[in-house]
């Protein structure tokens, strides 16, 4: 039968999580209890081996051969976690994207979408790798050291697909008086790091911008927007820059939902293709 499938396990028994997906979507979700709860939609060839060993939950997507398409609609994974610390996460989507909020806390974080984006605000405390193919990369939990964080993730993966690294860096919130000496340094650092192009989002981004331009990245490719409520704009400013062989991060603090501007631009691309 094809439908709808949960699976339910004790919160306190799981210390880690490994999803391999296929081409479904990943979304992990606050739980409002103390279960663990995994939804994915099964059908007679569509199905998903979930079990839980030495403290690690694993979701396996197994596909079973079959000469009809399977619907679109069954392509996601929605994962209701409680809001707590874990010791790592590990997700492999072939073409669905990954959302993981702010809720959690991991101490290792490697998540790979081949060709869906990756939205990203929890906190790892130690290690951080975000890979994608073509698409987007939103981190959203900001400070200056993941900042930094961030942007090293992006160069590397810029390398590894000889692409241009390009970012989106809005403003981090909440650093009192010390904002504007480290909006400068993130600026500063955008440059020394080679980012080609410069989207700054946020009060801050006039100190962004002028940092790295001091810095050595071109005025041309350097862009501002002050009105974090304009998403629609900084997504426009943002396609009508980037080309082929760009590869873009997409970092902020959480309150500014840098998030709704990869929204914006995924919605222009599909009306530009529905033409």
């Amino acid at each position: 039968n094809s439908g709808m499938k949960e699976y339910t396990f004790a919160s306190a028994d799981i210390r880690a999580l490994e999803i391999d997906s296929g081409a479904a979507e990943v979304k992990l979700l606050p739980a409002s209890d103390h279960v663990c709860r995994v939804r994915c939609n099964e059908s007679a060839t569509l199905k998903y081996r979930v079990w839980l060993s030495d403290g690690t939950l694993h979701v396996e997507r197994q596909r079973k051969w079959s000469l009809f398409p399977v619907s679109l609609r069954e392509d996601v994974v929605l994962l209701y976690l409680p809001a707590q610390d874990y010791e790592s996460l590990w997700i492999k989507s072939s073409s669905g994207g990954v959302a993981v909020p702010g809720d959690f806390r991991f101490r290792v974080a490697i998540v790979t979408a081949s060709s869906g984006g990756i939205s990203f605000a929890a906190e790892v405390t130690e290690e951080m790798n975000l890979r994608t193919s073509s698409g987007g990369v939103a981190v959203s939990n900001a400070s200056p050291e993941s900042m930094r964080a961030a942007i090293d993730v992006l160069v590397s993966m810029a390398a590894k697909k000889n692409a241009r690294p390009a970012a989106l860096l809005g403003d981090m919130l909440e650093l009192g008086e010390y904002s504007r000496l480290m909006h400068d340094q993130v600026g500063q650092y955008a440059a020394q790091m080679q980012i080609q192009k410069l989207f700054c989002f946020g009060m801050m981004a006039d100190i962004v911008a002028e940092a790295a331009i001091k810095k050595g990245i071109r005025a041309e490719n350097v862009f501002v927007s002050l009105d974090t409520r304009d998403a629609q704009g900084m997504a426009d400013m943002i396609l009508g820059a980037l080309g082929p062989g760009d590869i873009l991060l997409v970092k902020a603090s959480r309150a500014i939902a840098a998030e709704r501007v990869i929204e914006c631009m995924k919605k222009r691309k599909a009306r530009k293709k529905r033409g």
